[in-house]
């Protein structure tokens, strides 16, 4: 991810008089538990940087399961977040704002705003490419997994 390109454009963001950062997410993140992560869209943001999503907000729980099972120790990617809450809106845009300051973006007092995913259109990064394949096509064009493996 690209997050120089994120800075510079939350910075023009900043001096256009953008004062509402709207972000939203794809994912159902219902009946989840204490292991969670979320990719974190931002419509300026994905076009501008040609990015599928800006920031991935992951719980402490996710990070140490994973960091358990698979043995990594690298630290997170400047665009992860780790946070030690239970997940809601209100954390999410918590975690993004105390992102913004971290990266030095705290005097342009940007508030971050969760969106519905609905009120998000025109779409951005991987949900617009999504939004433009054409299913049908590729179920039509598909073959069934066993007879793929016994090809």
């Amino acid at each position: 991810m690209e997050v120089n390109c994120m800075i510079r454009e939350l910075r023009k963001m900043g001096e256009d008089g953008t004062v509402n950062v709207e972000i939203y997410y794809a994912e159902d993140m219902t009946n989840i538990g204490a292991e969670w992560s979320l990719d974190v869209m931002q419509n300026r943001i994905n076009n501008a940087c040609k990015l599928s999503w800006c920031w991935t907000v992951i719980s402490l729980a996710e990070d140490l399961a994973y960091r358990k099972e698979s043995s990594d120790d690298t630290p997170p990617a400047e665009y992860e977040i780790i946070i030690d809450a239970p997940f809601s809106h209100g954390v999410i845009c918590e975690a993004i704002q105390s992102w913004l300051a971290d990266n030095g973006l705290a005097d342009y007092n940007f508030n971050v705003k969760m969106i519905d995913l609905k009120d998000a259109a025109p779409y951005s990064g991987y949900i617009k490419s999504l939004m433009n394949r054409d299913i049908d096509a590729e179920i039509e064009q598909s073959i069934e997994l066993e007879q793929w493996l016994t090809s």
